[in-house]
């Protein structure tokens, strides 16, 4: 039998994510947005090992949530409240820019503290490429 490689949390990992969105235009400037967001953690890329313990624990988590985007001059601003799993609540709070450069502030409170009991900020910032076109 063949040794497994040595885990390293750093290398080769990968996370699956898919993304539905559905929006309402409320006025001309304003989108009332409902968003569903699956993803899976530890997507790696090398042979799954049964006895590695490592490896029997993916962690898949659902994440919905309600926005609203404003726009405006310079881009769009959004708000969204979110929750993952039943397990946290979310504020996110985004500006994208006409050039599609998205910045992101994000804090996440544990409602379910026998699973989560982590609080955290996130900054985002993410490059959006391809077309802008909506109708296309």
């Amino acid at each position: 039998s063949s040794a497994s490689p040595e885990f390293n949390e750093y290398q080769k990992r990968f996370r699956l994510a898919i993304q539905n969105s559905f929006g309402y235009d409320v006025t001309e400037l304003t989108t009332l947005r409902i968003n569903y967001l699956i993803w899976q953690e530890r997507v790696y890329g090398r042979v799954y090992n049964p006895d590695n313990v490592d490896d029997n624990a993916p962690l898949v988590d659902n994440v919905f949530g309600v926005a609203i985007d404003q726009t405006l001059e310079a881009g769009t601003l959004s708000f969204e409240l979110a929750e993952r799993s039943q397990k946290t609540m979310i504020g996110n709070l985004g500006f994208e820019t006409k050039s599609r450069i998205r910045f992101n502030l994000a804090y996440e409170l544990p409602i379910n503290k026998d699973y989560y009991d982590v609080a955290h900020f996130e900054l985002g910032l993410r490059i959006l490429l391809g077309s802008n076109c909506t109708s296309c």
